[in-house]
């Protein structure tokens, strides 16, 4: 969602949305937290650093201290800049409420009926609106820490964002979750992965009396040996797998800051959907498409592949078939068309729309390991 941004003449826009005090802010989470450092490394004149740097201490962005410096002679009085990490925080849960309040907005005008499309989607929306969990996140320690290093990075890279940037990137592209994502891009730091090879290196042996057994020589002989085996083995996987879900759920009874962590990647998953502009990119593609048939390939061919994908059913519901053949009249002409019978699938495909498909691929990322 684009920020709604108001100004009148000439006044400057907010800090989250102005690349340069948004910059200074960077540059103090690198390091170069007094001006001089910052005029080092950005060539800006120091008395404009300054006065920037008291607008962002003012508007509570900043926080100031005093030091002396005894490196030079004399010794001089510095004024040192650390960031406001619990406004920085702040500022993302107002981003996260405005985001979750325009995904549900555009869900009601639409019709999009998210709830079916995305599992747990009124949960999520309830947990982003929650006042005890947004003060949860205020004080959460490892939210300070994502942000510190995030912001470090980008001062140190001299990279030229906005905090509003920061927050649309971390929405779309950001993994927090910690505990069930196996195919996280950072996927090292899971917890499940580390109670699952922690465990596992004990589990899966073959018994004494298994390998020391005769081998068999009768299929009949083969076939009892095989459901030992099979027996030990579903046994000690059950074990296992019982053992990694009681420690699971001590880590979410003692570590309240992960479990945030983990609700907050979720509500990420609902943030990121866009459904107007979905819908506008899905009938654009479509169009495009028609296009493409048109001039790339025959009234003949066309027919051909829609008959053959009727003929063996491989639409993904009802409504793709129907939009398709309303498609295919306008290439094709209304009196060449003509409708082969489908030929019924054994496997019925989904009833969501074309709409609804493509944002439920999107959302049900990383969600069968819930």
């Amino acid at each position: 969602m684009k920020r709604k941004i108001e100004r009148k003449g000439k006044q400057r826009l907010p800090v989250i949305d102005n690349r340069i005090y948004s910059n200074l802010i960077f540059q103090i989470a690198s390091g170069n937290n007094y001006a001089q450092k910052i005029f080092e490394a950005t060539k800006k004149p120091t008395s404009i650093i300054v006065r920037q740097l008291d607008i962002l201490r003012k508007e509570e962005f900043v926080t100031s201290e005093y030091k002396e410096d005894k490196s030079v002679f004399p010794m001089q009085r510095l004024t040192l800049y650390s960031v406001n990490w619990k406004k920085i925080i702040e500022e993302f849960i107002k981003y996260i409420r405005e985001n979750i309040d325009y995904v549900c907005s555009e869900n009601d005008r639409l019709g999009m009926n998210l709830d079916k499309v995305i599992r747990g989607f009124k949960e999520r929306v309830e947990q982003a609106r929650d006042n005890k969990f947004e003060n949860s996140l205020k004080d959460n320690k490892l939210l300070y820490v994502f942000f510190e290093t995030y912001y470090s990075t980008i001062g140190k890279l001299k990279e030229n964002w906005t905090i509003s940037s920061t927050f649309d990137f971390l929405s779309f592209f950001g993994d927090l979750n910690f505990l069930y994502s196996w195919g996280a891009s950072h996927d090292f730091y899971n917890i499940e992965k580390l109670f699952y090879f922690l465990n596992n290196k004990e589990t899966i042996s073959f018994p004494d009396w298994l390998l020391k057994e005769k081998k068999p020589e009768t299929e009949a002989e083969q076939f009892e040996r095989f459901k030992k085996v099979h027996q030990h083995t579903t046994k000690e996987f059950q074990e296992l797998e019982k053992k990694n879900k009681e420690q699971m759920n001590e880590v979410l009874h003692k570590h309240k800051e992960v479990v945030d962590l983990f609700i907050l990647s979720r509500i990420l998953e609902v943030i990121k959907i866009k459904p107007s502009l979905q819908l506008g990119l899905n009938n654009a593609v479509r169009e495009t498409g028609k296009k493409v048939f048109l001039q790339v390939l025959s009234k003949e061919q066309v027919k051909k592949y829609f008959d053959l994908r009727s003929q063996y059913n491989t639409f993904n519901s009802i409504q793709d078939k129907e939009i398709l053949e309303k498609d295919l009249k306008e290439i094709i002409g209304e009196n060449g068309f003509k409708v082969t019978k489908t030929t019924e699938n054994k496997h019925k495909k989904s009833g969501n729309t074309n709409q609804n498909k493509a944002l439920s691929s999107e959302s049900k990322q990383g969600e069968s390991s819930k």
